[in-house]
């Protein structure tokens, strides 16, 4: 997605899209229609918070859609100095999106996403992908950056992020 309004309905429609988003999506769906004019997005699905951060650091939320829905987990792993994303669906054919700033290049070696020492590791998919995709940091302004693209497998993956151990500024605290 972007902060920057445009008048351009193709690339508006475009960086609305829930595939501009780090989310699971199903290809051929929108959950909310695109078509209602450049500045209304009328609220179709129904999201629920299943649990918020607790005591085993625990995020869960459901979404559901067009008769669809999915359930993110996320758990936050402080001595791994780990986040464990995991999402289920309740139809095949699911996809999740990366998108990366202009500036960050990520890596991709087999299951695994790598940008300098952070480390990304996907599992449930059966396809992982690098596409160019396009940043707008302001107003008229375009950017090519890099997005990644996964294929679920099924109808659960999880994603495994690294956090260096190396990095104190990063860490989870």
């Amino acid at each position: 997605g972007t902060f920057c309004y445009t008048g351009d309905k193709k690339m508006r429609n475009s960086f609305r899209s829930i595939q501009n988003h780090n989310t699971l999506y199903w290809p051929d769906m929108e959950p909310c229609s695109l078509n209602n004019g450049l500045f209304h997005l009328a609220e179709e699905g129904k999201i629920k918070i299943i649990s918020n951060l607790n005591i085993e650091n625990v995020f869960s939320a459901s979404y559901s859609y067009s008769g669809r829905s999915h359930i993110r987990r996320i758990f936050i792993n402080k001595s791994n100095e780990e986040i464990i994303i995991e999402d289920s669906c309740s139809h095949p054919g699911s996809m999740i999106a990366i998108n990366f700033a202009a500036e960050i290049i990520p890596f991709i070696k087999e299951q695994t996403i790598q940008i300098n020492e952070l480390k990304f590791t996907l599992t449930g998919f059966s396809s992982i992908e690098m596409i160019d995709s396009n940043v707008s940091p302001r107003y008229g302004i375009l950017i090519s950056a890099k997005k990644i693209v996964a294929r679920l497998n099924g109808l659960k993956s999880i994603q495994k992020i690294s956090i260096p151990k190396n990095q104190n500024n990063n860490r989870l605290s």
